[in-house]
C-alpha cells in the first residue's frame, strides 16, 4: 500500500512535461472548475500551480489530505490550522514560496510538490513554472515560507477519528444490544409461546395415554379407590397378579424379579399367569417320580403333596 507522499509523486510524475495553451488554458483549470468550483469560469485560465497539486491529489485519492485549492495563500492556512504546518521539507510535502524572500504566509505567491531533500536544496515538481510548463525544479529554500505536510493532516483527521469511536463506543454497543433484542422479541412468534406454556400439559396427556393403554387409572385420579373397590376391569387383573407375585414370593420363584403393578400391562399379567399354569402342570406330572424338593414347591402353590 502506497504511503500519501509516494501517492502524491506518483500522480504529479504522470503529468510532467505538459504546457498551458496559448490563450492560457489549462486541463487542470477546466477540470478544476468542473469539479472542485464552479463559481467562476475564470479558473480555466487562471495561474495554475495550485490547482494542479489539487488535481494530483485527487488522482491518488487523498484530496483530503492535501487540500482542494486554487489559491496558495488559503492553502498554506489549511494547513497551519490542521497543525501541519513545517519548515522543513520532507519528500511528499507541499512546498510554498514568495519570490520576495519573506516568511509571511500572506505573501506566498507560488506552490509545488517536493520530490527529494539535498541538504538545503530542494527538487520539486512545479506547474506554472517557466511562463508555461511542468516540469522538475532543483531551488534552494531562501524564497521558502513553509511546508504543508499531508500525512500530518492524515494523521491529525485518523487521530480525530479514533477519539470519535473511543467516545462513542458505549453508545454503540447499546444500540447492538437493543437490535440483538429486537431480533429474539421478533424470533419469540406466538406458536413458539403456546408451545412452551403448553409442553408441561402434553407431557401430562402424554403420561396419562400410557396409563390408558395399560388400562390403569390415571396417577393422582380421585376415582382410583372406587374403580378399584367397585370392581373395575383393571382391578380384577391387578389383584391377579398381587396374588401371584406373593405366591412366589413364597417359593423358591421368589428370586425372579417382581414388577410393579403401575407398569404392567394385563397382556404381561396374562402371559406370567400361563408359565404360572405351565410350572405347575409339569410339576404335577412328575410328583410321583420326582425329588421331595419338588413336593414342597407344590406345597407353595397350595396343592397336595
Amino acid at each position: 500500500m502506497r504511503s500519501i507522499p509516494e501517492g502524491l509523486l506518483e500522480a504529479a510524475r504522470k503529468a510532467l512535461g505538459y504546457r498551458e495553451k496559448n490563450n492560457g488554458s489549462t486541463k487542470f483549470g477546466r477540470w478544476y472548475y468542473t469539479n472542485v468550483d464552479t463559481s467562476t469560469p475564470s479558473f480555466k485560465t487562471a495561474p495554475w500551480c495550485d490547482m494542479f497539486v489539487t488535481w494530483a491529489a485527487h488522482q491518488a485519492g487523498i484530496q483530503d489530505y492535501v487540500g482542494e485549492f486554487a489559491y496558495t495563500v488559503d492553502h498554506a492556512k489549511w494547513f497551519r490550522r490542521h497543525d501541519a504546518w513545517s519548515d522543513k521539507p520532507e519528500p511528499g510535502a507541499l512546498v510554498f514560496y514568495d519570490w520576495s524572500g519573506s516568511k509571511n504566509i500572506n505573501g506566498i505567491d507560488h506552490v509545488g510538490i517536493v520530490e527529494r531533500v539535498n541538504g538545503r536544496k530542494i527538487k520539486t515538481i512545479e506547474a506554472n513554472v517557466d511562463g508555461v510548463w511542468l516540469k522538475r525544479k532543483v531551488r534552494d529554500q531562501s524564497k521558502v515560507v513553509g511546508y504543508g505536510l499531508p500525512r500530518k493532516v492524515w494523521k491529525a483527521k485518523d487521530g480525530q477519528r479514533k477519539v470519535w469511536e473511543v467516545k462513542n463506543a458505549p453508545q454503540e454497543i447499546r444500540e447492538m444490544e437493543n437490535d440483538l433484542q429486537e431480533i429474539q422479541d421478533t424470533d419469540n412468534t406466538p406458536q413458539e409461546t403456546w408451545e412452551v406454556e403448553n409442553a408441561p400439559q402434553e407431557a401430562q396427556e402424554a403420561r396419562d395415554g400410557d396409563q390408558a393403554v395399560a388400562g390403569l387409572p390415571k396417577p393422582n385420579d380421585p376415582a382410583k379407590p372406587q374403580a378399584m373397590a367397585a370392581g373395575s376391569d383393571a382391578a380384577p387383573t391387578v389383584r391377579a397378579f398381587a396374588s401371584t407375585s406373593g405366591a412366589l414370593s413364597g417359593s423358591d420363584f421368589g428370586d425372579l424379579p417382581v414388577m410393579q403393578e403401575t407398569t404392567v400391562s394385563a397382556v404381561a399379567v396374562t402371559a406370567l399367569l400361563c408359565v404360572v399354569f405351565l410350572v405347575r402342570w409339569t410339576r404335577g406330572r412328575t410328583s410321583s417320580a420326582g425329588p421331595a424338593t419338588g413336593r414342597h414347591r407344590q406345597a407353595a402353590f397350595g396343592l397336595p403333596a
